[in-house]
Order: C-alpha cells, then sequence, then structure tokens
C-alpha cells in the first residue's frame, strides 16, 4: 500500500465525469475540483457511487481523497483509517488501511494505491477516517454538484443519504482498461547508465511555478546525445480545457542557450506521474543545464514534482539571472524530479 499527498497552490476546476490519466485509464469524479468546505467525522464515513467506464476489463487501481489531517498524532501509535470498494449492494470487495501519519497536514489530494481488480457496472468508493476534536482528518466538500453521488454511515449503523445539505465528498478513483503497468513510466523504469538524474525516485510533493523555472545541473565525461526528457508533475485547475504550454531550455556550460521550445501541458493530468518529452537530437559534453518554466497561472497550474533527499544541485532560476525561492518547502531537501535520456 502507498499514501502520497500532492499539494496544490490553487484546488479549483471544471466538472468532469471523468477524466483521461492515460491511454487505457481514466479518472472517475463528481467534484468540481473546489473544495469549499471541509468537515470530520466521528464514526460515519464517505461515500460515493460510481459507474464503471464501458472498458474490457476495468481494473480499479487508485483512489483519492482531497482532504488534511489535524491534531497531535503519534508516529509510534498512529490512529488507522480505511478505504474500502463495495458493490452496488454494500457487500465489501477490497479494503486497505491508511495511517493518518501518511496524510496531508495541510488541504491537498491524497492518493491511496490498491491491489488491482475489475470491477463493473456501479460500484461504490467508501472512506472511513475516524476523529475526534483532537485529532482526525477533514474531508472536502463540493457544495455545488451538477451530480449528487454521496451518501455517509457505516456498516454498523447503515449509509444513508447526506442531511445537511446537497454536496459531494471530494472522492476520485481510477480505473484502467486492463492490468496496470503496461505503457506507464515509473521511476525505476527510468534508471541505468542512458537515463541521468538527481532524484530520488519517490515524489514527495510538487510546486506551481508561476515564473522562472526549475534548474538542475546535468554532467556528462564525453560528449552525448541528449534524446528525451522526462518530468514528473501533475496538472491543477482547468487543465482539461486549456492549450496552455511550458517551455524547455537546454543549456551549455557558458550558460548559452541550445534549444529552447515550449511542449503542451496536455502532455500531463491530474495524476502526478512521469511524462516523457520528445527531444530533437542535441549534443552535449561536460556540464549542461535543464530548465523547465511552467508559466503557471491562476486558471491552471502545471506542477512539478520534488523528493524530499538533500538536494544535488536544483535551483529556481531564470533565463540569465538567479531568484529568490518564494516556497515554504526547504530548497536544500529537494531536487526536482527530471531526468534526461542519453544515447
Amino acid at each position: 500500500m502507498r499514501v502520497f499527498s500532492v499539494m496544490p497552490i490553487l484546488a479549483f476546476g471544471m466538472l468532469l465525469l471523468f477524466a483521461v490519466t492515460s491511454v487505457d485509464a481514466v479518472e472517475l469524479r463528481y467534484d468540481s475540483g473546489t473544495a469549499d468546505d471541509f468537515t470530520f467525522q466521528l464514526t460515519d464515513g464517505y461515500l460515493v457511487r460510481f459507474s464503471a467506464p464501458e472498458f474490457v476489463e476495468p481494473f480499479i487501481t487508485r483512489v483519492s481523497f482531497f482532504g488534511s489531517r489535524f491534531g497531535n498524532i503519534d508516529p509510534e501509535k498512529p490512529p488507522f483509517g480505511y478505504v474500502a470498494i463495495l458493490d452496488d449492494e454494500y457487500n465489501k470487495l477490497a479494503s486497505i488501511s491508511v495511517p493518518f501519519t501518511e496524510i496531508s497536514r495541510t488541504p491537498a489530494w491524497n492518493y491511496i494505491d490498491i491491489d488491482p481488480f475489475i470491477v463493473r457496472d456501479t460500484f461504490w468508493v467508501y472512506i472511513s477516517l475516524p476523529s475526534g476534536m483532537n485529532c482526525g482528518v477533514m474531508m472536502g466538500k463540493d457544495l455545488e454538484p451538477k451530480n449528487l453521488r454521496s451518501r455517509t454511515g457505516n456498516h454498523a449503523s447503515g449509509f444513508r443519504p447526506i442531511s445537511d445539505g446537497k454536496y459531494n465528498w471530494m472522492v476520485r478513483c481510477e480505473i484502467s482498461d486492463g492490468p496496470p503497468g503496461d505503457g506507464i513510466i515509473t521511476s525505476e523504469s527510468l534508471t541505468g547508465p542512458k537515463f541521468l538524474g538527481r532524484d530520488t525516485g519517490v515524489c514527495a510533493g510538487s510546486l506551481a511555478l508561476y515564473k522562472n523555472g526549475a534548474t538542475f545541473p546535468v554532467d556528462v565525461s564525453s560528449q552525448v546525445t541528449i534524446s528525451k526528457l522526462y518530468i514528473f508533475g501533475k496538472l491543477a485547475g482547468d487543465w482539461f480545457s486549456s492549450n496552455k504550454e511550458f517551455t524547455v531550455y537546454i543549456l551549455d556550460a557558458d550558460l548559452r542557450i541550445q534549444l529552447a521550445r515550449n511542449y503542451p501541458y496536455r502532455l500531463f493530468t491530474s495524476t502526478p506521474g512521469w511524462a516523457a518529452i520528445d527531444l530533437p537530437d542535441i549534443k552535449v559534453n561536460g556540464r549542461f543545464y535543464i530548465i523547465v518554466e511552467p508559466n503557471c497561472r491562476e486558471e491552471v497550474q502545471f506542477e512539478i514534482g520534488y523528493d524530499g533527499a538533500p538536494n544535488k544541485g536544483s535551483d529556481y532560476t531564470a533565463i540569465g539571472q538567479k531568484e529568490e525561492w518564494p516556497f515554504d518547502v526547504d530548497l536544500a531537501k529537494l531536487n526536482w524530479m527530471i531526468r534526461v535520456e542519453i544515447l
């Protein structure tokens, strides 16, 4: 089981029944992306009904929710919640425990990987996060839903419609067509002599850069040809209808521009992951620099992932000048998740 969170700069977007996360996968959702309010529950859980897409083999692979934990949690004896997949009559198909220590301290999308299995027709995602006044988890609420799909309750007392208003819990799930893994880029698949990078491969979070770029140096001992760039990132805001682009620069050791090219945001989705960017063959030798400028705007953001390891050269710069670091995250304790492939 893996739980990780990605902190958006803004949490808003358009309502979609599903968003394409790859050629053979979709994210199912009924919230608008806006957390209008938050709540916690003592014993009841959060239930959302989904309809499986018409895939040949619809495998559910991941559940996510927008929320945050609060209070003092003992890391040695943390409280646990759990995520369950239920059939249309609330029979449990699968479940997985979720330690509160793995949930973001600030409002963010929290992702829970599950062992994939096939779901058909309609099913429920149930998230139980028992909370009290001193410790617990806040769940995001979308107060302007266009398709009410949420309920509350638990197996002991039963499940029931929400009675204190019309809203949807901010809960989503991902479905792949066929067993997941084929065509998905993993950190492990970008490891080896032909891949150059400085990150650990484990995402600790992501940042939206409204100006300037994510910069890191690469060193080679002889002349090589760069063929591809890989970036770990995600989109937030109204990305599904946006034609926004980000810019990739490659500079030589003397900071002369060898490449400046725009690429569409749509290479990424709202699901954090690696994307491959094709480059024209560029020959480099010694040290060179990669700069990725997301050019984020209020309505749409491209967030670049980072790890939580000691910095090995990652920086925040614009072409020709170094900028002050504007984020609360410690620059000394992160590396941009950007890698290059060489021939």
